[in-house]
């Protein structure tokens, strides 16, 4: 009744949701009960058939950093931690094994590809590519900011990194420990203000 006094759809239970979890809790689980990378990312893998739609975990800690393509059926592929040895898609490459990279599609080989034919995964895939495969030094927290931020979104015609609807981008310094979130202005997305939300763990 609340719903649709303010003019909310119903929601209606559909069979095919039956016998599914929510990724979400999964993802509060292994951040409350795993304390590496590698343990997070084999829960979420383990559960995927559980999940109502593919998607893509990103999981890091200071010593490795995984993608968990998280597969729901048969028909886009298998779920798979992909870290920089899994080999990749064709048409999908990538230069610095140093460097990893996640952008919205699966990119192991053999899963459902939307890098290679969406123009705007395929654009920044490449150019997070050419990007930080270049630098061969090791990447400073100020210098990974700059590279991120480095493109004009307003008014520009071309794919960039970052698009207009991007609310915000997350940056970890596992040195320091220590996050910063960058919020993008509301009427210009190229009115920049980075914030430090402090330490996350001692």
């Amino acid at each position: 009744e609340r719903q649709q006094a303010y003019g909310l759809p119903l929601l209606v239970e559909s069979k095919a949701f039956k016998g599914k979890t929510c990724f979400s809790y999964d993802l509060r689980y292994v951040m409350e009960n795993c304390t590496d990378a590698k343990t997070s990312a084999e829960y979420l893998a383990s559960r995927s058939s559980l999940y109502t739609y593919n998607m893509n975990g990103f999981v890091t800690d200071d010593k490795n950093t995984f993608c968990v393509e998280l597969v729901v059926g048969d028909k886009d592929g298998r779920t798979v931690i992909r870290d920089s040895k899994t080999k990749l898609n064709d048409g999908i490459k990538w230069t610095d094994p140093d460097c990893f990279c996640v952008v919205n599609s699966f990119a192991a080989e053999g899963n459902s590809d939307m890098i290679d034919g969406i123009e705007t995964n395929y654009v920044r895939w490449r150019k997070y590519d050419r990007l930080f495969s270049s630098e061969k030094e090791k990447i400073s927290l100020a210098r990974f900011k700059e590279l991120m931020t480095a493109e004009k979104v307003k008014d520009s015609p071309v794919v960039s990194i970052r698009g207009q609807l991007l609310v915000h981008l997350a940056v970890f310094d596992f040195e320091s420990r220590s996050m910063q979130v960058m919020f993008c202005g509301k009427e210009d997305p190229d009115d920049i203000e980075w914030i430090d939300i402090g330490k996350l763990y001692k």
